[in-house]
């Protein structure tokens, strides 16, 4: 009897996998389109490298020496980089997930306060590296890495 149970246990082992891997539930895609849907997000730009800018406004304006500037168009015109967004942003912190950092706009922005997510999250946490812009602090710090 104990030879037919174990060998019943060893079956199940082959048959299904003795396997740790973890079967990742969502696809980054798949994880992105949800946040911009529960959040009402837009795409404000795409860059080159594929990474998306997606924002809870629909216009982002900055402060340049006298010159107020609109973020889409100066994007699109190639006459700023999101680089030159953030350096004009407080840094908050960087998460522990591949180094995702987190920034807050401060009086070189006009309009409502917003905050920025640039995301750079290792595969096993999504592998995420777009770029989110809100205006609740508290969601900003669940776009870069799938639950």
């Amino acid at each position: 009897m104990k030879k037919l149970i174990l060998g019943v246990i060893i079956s199940i082992f082959i048959l299904t996998g003795c396997s740790n891997k973890v079967v990742e539930q969502n696809s980054s895609t798949d994880w992105i389109n949800k946040k911009v849907s529960e959040n009402k997000l837009i795409k404000l730009y795409e860059l080159k490298e594929n990474i998306a800018i997606y924002s809870k406004l629909d216009t982002i304006e900055y402060k340049d020496n006298d010159n107020i500037i609109n973020l889409k168009d100066a994007l699109e015109d190639g006459k700023v980089t999101i680089d030159d967004l953030i350096s004009k942003m407080d840094y908050l912190n960087t998460a522990n997930d591949g180094g995702s950092s987190y920034y807050e706009s401060n009086d070189n922005f006009i309009g409502e306060k917003f905050y920025l997510a640039k995301c750079n999250s290792l595969e096993g946490n999504g592998g995420i590296k777009d770029i989110f812009i809100d205006t609740n602090e508290e969601n900003i710090y669940n776009y870069c890495v799938i639950e």
